[in-house]
């Protein structure tokens, strides 16, 4: 025999467990979006950097050289400061220039027809453009 009280406490109960197994789904959804948009992240995260690759030119190379560069520039950024400089600021040029120039190609001169200035820098290679050093990309 269960009194009243026995009975709004197994109720109680119920209803308080419906409202856990709620919640636990709801944090289990949450967690499944977190983990989706960490992976979206990482997976954006490498397709720019193969990107950087590419603009380096080492996209023909072979993997273990690309990636035998990439552990030995690996190991001197720890202990040569003046070396991660001179990377950054060479890296941070051809960034700007071609950002530069995709932002000069997407956007037409007022009458439609580019200027000269313009089509000899669109001629140049990424690294002959005025004030840029030689890069690793040319070979």
């Amino acid at each position: 025999m269960t009194t009243p009280r026995l009975e709004a406490a197994q109720q109680r109960l119920a209803r308080l467990l419906e409202q856990k197994k709620a919640l636990e789904a709801k944090i289990s959804r949450e967690q499944g979006l977190l983990r989706e948009r960490e992976r979206k992240a990482r997976t954006r995260r490498l397709i720019e950097y193969g990107g950087l690759v590419t603009v380096a030119g080492l996209d023909e190379e072979d993997k273990g050289t690309v990636l035998g560069l990439l552990l030995e520039g690996a190991r001197r950024l720890p202990v040569d400061a003046k070396a991660r400089q001179r990377w950054k600021e060479l890296g941070d040029k051809e960034l700007a220039a071609r950002a530069r120039q995709a932002a000069a190609l997407s956007q037409p001169t007022g009458d439609g027809i580019p200027s000269s200035t313009e089509e000899k820098e669109r001629e140049r290679e990424p690294g002959e453009r005025e004030g840029q050093e030689h890069t690793v990309a040319q070979h």
